[in-house]
Order: C-alpha cells, then sequence, then structure tokens
C-alpha cells in the first residue's frame, strides 16, 4: 500500500542517516531497517532486496542520500545539511 511504501522509504532513510559518512550497504539496509519494515519471515528476507533498493535509488535522486562508492558494494549516506553561513 502507499503507506507502507512512505513508512518503509523513512525507514530506509533513517537508517542510511544513521550510519553517518561511512554509509551502508544494500545488505546493510535490507537487515538493519527490517525491524521497522514488518514482520517478514527471515526466509523472505533475500525478497527485500529489490524493495529496498529501489528505495535507496529514489532517495538518491531526491538529493536525501549520495552514492559515495561505485564499486561494489555499493554504498549510501546521508548528503551533509547545509549549516548556513558562518
Amino acid at each position: 500500500s502507499r503507506a507502507y511504501a512512505h513508512n518503509a522509504e523513512r525507514a530506509i532513510l533513517e537508517f542510511v542517516t544513521s550510519k553517518g559518512t561511512a554509509g551502508a550497504t544494500l545488505k546493510d539496509v535490507c537487515l538493519g531497517a527490517k525491524p521497522n519494515l514488518g514482520d517478514w519471515p527471515p526466509e523472505k528476507d533475500p525478497e527485500s532486496r529489490s524493495m529496498a533498493c529501489g528505495h535507496l535509488q529514489r532517495l538518491a535522486n531526491n538529493g536525501y542520500i549520495q552514492i559515495i562508492s561505485n564499486t561494489p558494494p555499493i554504498r549510501y549516506a546521508p548528503i551533509p545539511q547545509w549549516q548556513g553561513l558562518k
């Protein structure tokens, strides 16, 4: 549902943000965000890969996260927030 998709995207963004500049891989996201994505049985974990990948790409395309490594494993990290003029 639409509400689930919004919740999943928020959970993934929060997880990636929590990893800071070190970032997170797709596997990290699939395992780390799982508690906030519902009660999936462990044998369904591999199926979350395509869902998480889609959300990561959308978040990167919309400027919320960045790809910090283009070689496998690809890592995603939050984009630093502008702190204003100092």
